[in-house]
């Protein structure tokens, strides 16, 4: 397992993403490497950076920067004692995570979902053309219904 992560080193993700509204997943492997940090506490920090409407991103290239609202900035002990809480002490609800990760992801619009159906419907029926011209399973539908 994996040491804790360092305070300063998350508070540093935290202004950065609070500063550009979002972190690079680089970014986050840069400052806390695999070897410091174990998985759970790294799904615990994108828990944390969600709570504080910081998304995480593949790359600063695919991000439309949309004007970053702060209504007011946290005192530095209480935003300390809120990583330290979120880092360290185990709350796990895959529940709300799931649902936090879902809301991130942007949806299909109508003339999307109609193409991916098209293609999937068309891919069904390469697939049924195929099955359906093997030897091999006319032989077997013959000996099914003997």
């Amino acid at each position: 397992m994996g040491r804790k992560p360092k305070v300063e080193d998350v508070k540093q993700l935290i202004d950065i993403g609070k500063e550009k509204g979002f972190l690079t997943y680089d970014e986050v492997n840069d400052i806390l490497s695999p070897d410091i940090v174990s998985p759970d506490q790294i799904d615990e920090l994108m828990m944390m950076f969600g709570e504080m409407d910081i998304e995480i991103v593949d790359s600063s290239q695919n991000v439309k920067l949309v004007k970053h609202k702060v209504d007011k900035l946290e005192e530095p002990e209480e935003e300390e004692s809120l990583i330290e809480k979120d880092l360290f002490g185990k709350v796990n609800d895959p529940v709300r995570m799931y649902l936090k990760e879902m809301g991130s992801v942007s949806l299909l619009s109508r003339e999307e979902e109609v193409e991916i159906a098209k293609r999937i419907e068309e891919g069904e029926r390469e697939i049924l053309q195929v099955v359906l011209n093997s030897p091999l399973i006319i032989q077997e539908l013959f000996g099914l219904a003997d």
